[in-house]
């Protein structure tokens, strides 16, 4: 906190919203919160930013032990192939023996026997592999998805906090801004980042449509979106063309499924400055 009793960092808000403040510091931020209405405010922002970033992946952990059953399993296979292989010494040279008839017999029987073990471990061990692979590429597709995650966490990272972007607040029109939007958009690189607190849920053939308005042309749609209960929404690096100047951003209410072109009215307004 500072002199004035606010935090002294915005990151204080976004590790609130997180649960990640402890002790002490939890118990002082929320104390100060009772008091204030600008910063219960600004932590209703970070918690739509965390809202945000929240449904923007879908996580799904890899399966419980997968770690240490690949390990068993890779550790018995390696036993397995290391295990000493059945030696036939030759017999000296000029020996001779005589074999009886029932000799014969039990040899057959013995190689038989053999090869029914043999072929019957060489299954198994094709199994093992199957299913070694199985989980194998179980652990892959957990690592890919932790990949994706990790690439969009940076991306949005990269539009809140570049120099280049700029930061827009929605407003309905000319009343008292309860519901309100914050845009964050990068121009070089189009990345967008759009998310609102306190807008009221809509019916369930109505969406929310977010509009970049450039300086020259006919608005470009920049996503839907709905809210939960609490009037959090937003919308998460959408598909924009990269290099375009943004005059306003507008948020209209538009049929589910959204338009091309805005129809609707238009609920929030944010002219870039």
């Amino acid at each position: 906190m500072n002199a004035s009793g606010h935090p002294q960092l915005d990151e204080d808000f976004e590790l609130y919203a997180l649960g990640a403040l402890d002790g002490e510091e939890r118990q002082t931020f929320e104390l100060h919160l009772r008091q204030c209405s600008e910063c219960r405010q600004r932590l209703a922002e970070a918690q739509g930013r965390v809202s945000v970033l929240g449904r923007s992946t879908d996580i799904q952990p890899a399966p419980p032990g997968l770690k240490l059953r690949l390990m068993e399993q890779l550790e018995s296979a390696r036993l397995a192939e290391a295990s000493p292989a059945f030696r036939v010494q030759p017999s000296p040279s000029g020996r001779s023996f005589t074999l009886l008839r029932w000799d014969v017999f039990l040899l057959a029987g013995a190689l038989l026997i053999l090869v029914i073990i043999g072929t019957t471990m060489v299954e198994r061990l094709r199994n093992h592999n199957r299913d070694l692979e199985s989980q194998v590429s179980t652990l892959q597709a957990s690592l890919q998805r932790e990949k994706e995650v990790a690439n969009t966490a940076r991306a949005l990272f990269h539009v809140w906090f570049s120099s280049d972007s700029i930061k827009v607040t929605l407003v309905p029109g000319s009343q008292h801004p309860a519901p309100e939007g914050k845009a964050f958009y990068e121009p070089m690189s189009g990345g967008l980042v759009f998310y609102t607190v306190n807008l009221p849920t809509l019916p369930h053939n109505q969406t929310y449509q977010l509009w970049l308005v450039p300086n020259l042309g006919n608005p470009i749609s920049a996503g839907i979106f709905n809210t939960d209960r609490q009037g959090n929404g937003g919308v998460l690096l959408p598909r924009l063309p990269s290099g375009v100047k943004a005059k306003a951003f507008a948020v209209t209410v538009e049929p589910a499924g959204g338009k091309t072109q805005p129809t609707g009215p238009k609920v929030l307004v944010g002219a870039v400055s």
